[in-house]
């Protein structure tokens, strides 16, 4: 399993900058980036409903959490769009990798691994 972030996904779709956002929520620029590329620990439940009202208010209309994060099961994982990032925790180079070689090549696009 894994979750995504879909904020960046979110802001190419409805034409919203990173200052845009940084602004309407007094997040800063950099804290954004990293909210929006998933290189975060943890999301705090006053940020998600900061950047849910910032969305909003910049034309996101119905904009809910479910735009912002999602669940994306194992098997789903080659599946995910562009500007769509997987938030894994920060203590992950002491964790075994649950991913092969061939699905983070699918994630990047280039098929993986040649099998004979």
């Amino acid at each position: 399993m894994a979750i995504v972030v879909k904020l960046e996904a979110l802001m190419l779709q409805h034409g919203i900058s990173l200052d845009k956002i940084a602004a309407a929520t007094g997040i800063t620029n950099v804290n954004v980036s990293r909210l929006k590329t998933g290189k975060v620990v943890a999301y705090r439940g006053t940020t998600i409903d900061a950047l849910i009202k910032a969305l909003r208010a910049l034309g996101v209309e119905g904009c809910d959490v479910a735009d912002v994060l999602g669940f994306v099961p194992d098997d789903e994982i080659a599946s995910i769009g562009e500007g769509v990032y997987i938030s894994v925790p920060k203590n992950l180079h002491h964790m075994s990798n649950p991913y092969s070689d061939a699905a983070r090549a699918k994630l990047r696009g280039d098929g993986g691994p040649k099998t004979q």
